[in-house]
């Protein structure tokens, strides 16, 4: 009689071939996370440069973004017809912010105005929006400048906030904006805006 012993099997090493393919698995994955990652480039605001997202209140933010929006409106207008838009356009076109609604009275009820600016390399407009109450929003200025190219047209615009514009800008350029009580509000956010020595001073 013949007999064999077999012995059971242990899953020794299946066990060392599944733990080797799971540490493969991980070291690609971290290697392609680490290869696609995108380095968050910060920009450090200006002493006369403010956050719109982290410095402007919640109705402020409102005015700004359709600011914006109004801006980018007024760029492609300007290409079609080399002219800026007037308020009164503006507000038959019941473009927000500049059409005078419940909602804009409510957001410290701005009187805007349009102030043009001509050099001879550029042609600037500036829309100065001016608060009836400096509690609820202060006021705004949309500086639109298109400058004078050989082959093409560069187009550009800042929003500004002041506190207390009593008067309208004499002049459109940053030194002589902030100056005057103007802050530029830039739309960075989160860790995108670098505050560092800057942060307190332009409020």
């Amino acid at each position: 009689m013949h007999t064999q012993i077999v012995k059971p099997a242990t899953g020794r090493f299946e066990g060392a071939y599944l733990l080797s393919t799971c540490v493969a698995i991980l070291a690609i994955c971290g290697s392609l996370i680490f290869l696609r990652q995108t380095k968050l480039e910060v920009i450090p605001l200006q002493p006369y440069q403010i956050s719109a997202f982290s410095d402007l209140s919640k109705t402020e933010q409102g005015l700004f973004n359709d600011l914006y929006a109004a801006a980018l409106e007024l760029q492609t207008v300007y290409r079609d017809s080399r002219t800026w838009l007037a308020v009164d356009d503006l507000v038959d076109l019941a473009m927000p912010p500049f059409t005078q609604t419940a909602l804009s009275q409510k957001q410290g009820g701005h009187q805007w105005s349009a102030l043009p600016f001509n050099t001879a390399d550029a042609s600037s407009m500036a829309y100065l929006g001016k608060s009836a109450r400096t509690a609820e929003a202060r006021s705004f200025l949309l500086v639109m400048t298109q400058r004078k190219q050989r082959d093409a047209q560069e187009f550009g615009f800042t929003i500004w906030v002041n506190a207390d514009a009593a008067a309208p800008p004499k002049a459109i350029d940053p030194a002589a904006l902030s100056d005057t009580g103007w802050r530029e509000a830039v739309a960075l956010k989160g860790e995108e805006a670098q505050r560092g020595a800057t942060q307190g001073k332009a409020q």
